[in-house]
């Protein structure tokens, strides 16, 4: 997978115009919020199908849901 083109399509579906690196906490970002954690779960299914949504939602950093890919 590349992380780079991940992190851009995690860019627009939280709709952020925050600067992403998978150093970036999600807690720190606005838009990680309820209606962002459903757009990223969508994002993650196009990966990977059998993400639950608490594995994602205890994911503290960016490099956290890129592992939950791998």
């Amino acid at each position: 997978m590349d992380k780079e083109k991940f992190i851009e399509e995690l860019s627009i579906a939280l709709d952020t115009e925050s600067s992403l690196s998978k150093e970036t906490s999600l807690s720190d970002l606005e838009e990680w919020d309820s209606l962002g954690v459903l757009s990223v779960i969508e994002l993650m299914e196009r990966y990977k199908s059998d993400i639950s949504i608490e594995t994602i939602h205890n994911a503290i950093t960016i490099n956290d849901l890129i592992l939950l890919l791998e």
